[in-house]
């Protein structure tokens, strides 16, 4: 149920694609701005050359940010040469276990990040957000240009990647919110006569950005008080749709749970029947704080 890591494709993505400067020499065969896969007002980003390409296209490069964001990329979000070279000493021990890397999508924001720190948390693994903090001061940078916030977004999971790998021989790694998030609200909000159908290609993965191990899909129901704007039921349906339909990988759909410490319980059984053996191997000891912050160990740690 997972592979080895990606470590050198890392390194030869990023070096060939940004350090090597290649992209940049064929902005001028790009024809547009963005191409997008089926739909020109599509908004989705299926390859890192693709979003390279758009940012450094003459309608873009000089607008304010983009070029502070492509240096903060090449040099503050890589794997250091030390990082890179220990890494591979790593993958080549047949002892060594590499614990899973774990994606969880929601049609409710704050319930996926309630529910992915839980869970990070009682496996004692590592929650990860995105953007990642390298690139977390860019976050309001571009939000006047829809096609640039898209962009960020989609450069931000090329270094959260990077991330994953710096940790994934130490911990379980839970991340809310993927590609699978970007893409899905996109093709939602593009395809209001009808989504494509599943076998379409719009819902694949970009062959070069680090796939998890598993993705699970929270089905939050509706509120039942709403004190905002009213619910677009037909939007809540289309996007559920395109999560159904999203393909290698495709999502582990938890539907109709409120209570966010019971939908993480029925990861855990999820990822036990994957796993079998090898997922006791994954936990450490859920991390707690002391009334002053300080960690100390749980003393109410379960035994599976």
């Amino acid at each position: 149920y997972y592979q080895k890591p990606f470590v050198l494709w890392i390194s030869v993505l990023f070096y060939t694609l940004y350090l090597k400067g290649t992209l940049a020499q064929n902005v001028s065969s790009i024809g547009a701005p963005f191409k997008s896969k089926e739909n020109s007002g599509l908004l989705v980003f299926y390859s890192f050359a693709e979003t390279i390409n758009l940012f450094k296209h003459e309608i873009y490069i000089n607008v304010t940010g983009v070029r502070e964001l492509l240096d903060a990329f090449h040099y503050d979000c890589q794997l250091l040469p030390e990082e890179r070279k220990k890494l591979e000493e790593i993958e080549k021990s047949p002892t060594k276990l590499r614990r899973p890397f774990i994606v969880i999508e929601s049609n409710n924001r704050h319930t996926r990040r309630m529910v992915a720190k839980k869970l990070a948390n009682h496996m004692g693994g590592l929650y990860m957000n995105n953007p990642p903090p390298c690139l977390h001061r860019f976050r309001e940078s571009f939000l006047e240009h829809a096609i640039l916030k898209k962009a960020f977004y989609s450069l931000s999971m090329y270094a959260s990647a990077v991330n994953v790998t710096r940790q994934w021989y130490n911990d379980v790694v839970v991340m809310a919110g993927f590609w699978h998030d970007q893409a899905a609200y996109s093709i939602a909000r593009t395809h209001q006569s009808g989504i494509p159908p599943k076998e379409s290609s719009i819902y694949k993965w970009p062959s070069d950005l680090l796939r998890p191990d598993v993705a699970f899909f929270i089905h939050s129901p509706p509120p039942r008080f709403s004190r905002g704007a009213p619910i677009n039921h037909v939007m809540r349906k289309r996007l559920l749709d395109v999560y159904r339909n999203m393909q290698d990988p495709g999502l582990i759909e938890i539907s109709e749970i409120y209570n966010h410490d019971q939908i993480r319980y029925e990861m855990e059984v999820e990822l036990q029947k994957m796993y079998k053996a090898d997922y006791q191997k994954f936990l450490k000891p859920p991390k707690v704080f002391s009334r002053y912050g300080q960690q100390q160990p749980n003393p109410f740690y379960p035994k599976y």
